[in-house]
């Protein structure tokens, strides 16, 4: 139990240091319309990251979904568009995990 308290923590820590750090660099550092443009980019990149590091679609948007609607909201964009293509970048790279490959193999049999 105390394995998962400590991984529910370092999450914790994790997001808040994201979003302090991407708050800083958007609020003194990048302009306005650049901002927004990188983050249309970066957006999906990030949650397809956050699939693929956790192995999981609900431990990436516990990680990365609050921060991605913060930032959404300073910029002016929709949250609701963000999030969903949060959840679906990080939904769609959860598949190419080493051990969702190895379930695979051992479930079917082997490669053909």
């Amino acid at each position: 139990m105390e394995q998962s308290s400590g991984t529910i923590t370092l999450f914790k820590i994790k997001k808040h240091v994201i979003k302090r750090a991407v708050q800083l660099s958007l609020k003194q550092w990048v302009p306005v319309t650049l901002s927004t443009i990188a983050f249309i980019v970066f957006s999906p990149v990030m949650g397809g990251l956050g699939g693929f590091l956790t192995g999981s679609n609900v431990a990436s948007n516990a990680m990365l979904i609050n921060l991605q609607v913060e930032v959404t909201k300073q910029i002016g964009m929709s949250p609701e568009l963000v999030a969903s293509v949060q959840t679906a970048s990080s939904a769609h790279m959860t598949m190419i995990m080493k051990s969702h490959f190895m379930y695979i193999i051992l479930v079917g049999g082997g490669l053909a």
